[in-house]
Order: structure tokens, then sequence, then C-alpha cells
């Protein structure tokens, strides 16, 4: 029956450039993955799809998602590495807490 089918709409032509981007995210970060994108970091001990996650993990991985999802990045949180519109990727990372200059004891 899947013979004929038409698997287009699941190959991706920028496998390298999805890999490139993947590589900046350390080996033992939590992320909240789209779906569509979650199998190339389910080897992680801490993979989270995403709307769960989003406020936690380390880094937030957005892939051909939903303009919706984009309201749950919390732009306080989390500041953005890798915002491809071309492929619809986007990588952000949680922002380090700052340091209070003046707050030495």
């Amino acid at each position: 029956g899947l013979r004929n089918a038409d698997y287009g709409p699941y190959t991706t032509t920028n496998s390298q450039t999805l890999n490139e981007y993947l590589s900046i995210i350390p080996q033992a970060a939590s992320v909240s993955a789209s779906n569509n994108i979650g199998a190339h970091l389910s080897h992680r001990d801490q993979i989270y799809v995403v709307p769960f996650g989003m406020t936690t993990a380390e880094f937030i991985v957005l892939y051909k998602e939903r303009k919706e999802m984009f309201e749950f990045v919390n732009l306080q949180l989390y500041e953005v590495i890798i915002s491809d519109e071309k492929i619809d990727f986007y990588l952000y990372k949680k922002k380090l807490p700052k340091v209070c200059a003046s707050c030495n004891p």
C-alpha cells in the first residue's frame, strides 16, 4: 500500500545545517524540542517535547513549529542563539543569572 507513497513532506534537504545547529548544544544539556526534531536529540538524559520543559530546560529547539508555540518561549529566561527563518529553525539558550556587582557582602 505504500509502494507509491509520497514521502516528500517527511524528508529534509537541510540535514547538514540542522546537524551543525544541533552540535552547538552540549551533550549533557537538557533540551525542550519540537516533536519533529526531537529524534535527533532523543539520546539525551533530559529531553522534553515542547511545550513541556520550556521554563526549565537549558535549551529550546523549535523546528517547523506552529507560530503559537513561540508565545511559550519566555524571552526573559531565554536568549535567541539561532533564528533561521529560511528553514524555520530556532534555538534558544537559557540566560545565565545576572550577578549583582553592588551586592558583595
